[in-house]
C-alpha cells in the first residue's frame, strides 16, 4: 500500500527523501498514463534542471524503488508510471470511494452513497 494522504509511506514505512516523495506523488497524479520525463524533471527540480537531468531522474526514480519496490515505478516509452494498483495507493482510492459515493447519491441511493463516502 502506497500511502499519500498522511505523509508518503510505502508498506506502513516512511519514504524518504523529498524527491522520491515528490515522484510517487505526480506518478499517483497522473494515472496510468503516467508522465513524461521532462515533465518530471520540472517538477523534481523546479528551480531548474540538474547538469544531467536524464541521469538525476534515473538516479531518484532507482532510489524511490528502492524504498518501496523495484514495480512500484513503471517505465514508459516517454517516461514513468506507478505500478501499483489504484486500489493500493491511498489518495486514488479515496477519489475512486468519493466518486462510487457521488454517482449513488445522483441515483437516490443514499444508503450506497453513506456506504462510499
Amino acid at each position: 500500500m502506497l500511502t499519500l494522504l498522511d505523509g508518503v509511506r510505502w508498506q506502513g514505512t516512511r519514504v524518504a527523501g523529498e524527491r522520491a516523495q515528490t515522484l510517487l506523488a505526480v506518478l499517483a497524479l497522473h494515472g496510468r498514463a503516467g508522465a513524461g520525463d521532462e515533465r518530471l524533471v520540472e517538477e523534481l527540480w523546479p528551480d531548474g534542471p540538474p547538469a544531467n537531468p536524464t541521469k538525476a531522474l534515473q538516479v531518484v526514480v532507482s532510489r524511490t524503488r528502492a524504498a518501496t519496490s523495484a514495480d512500484a515505478v513503471v517505465r514508459t516509452a516517454r517516461g514513468y508510471r506507478l505500478g501499483v494498483p489504484d486500489e493500493q495507493v491511498d489518495a486514488l482510492l479515496l477519489g475512486a470511494l468519493v466518486e462510487r459515493a457521488r454517482k449513488a447519491l445522483a441515483e437516490g441511493d443514499v444508503a450506497e452513497a453513506r456506504r462510499g463516502a
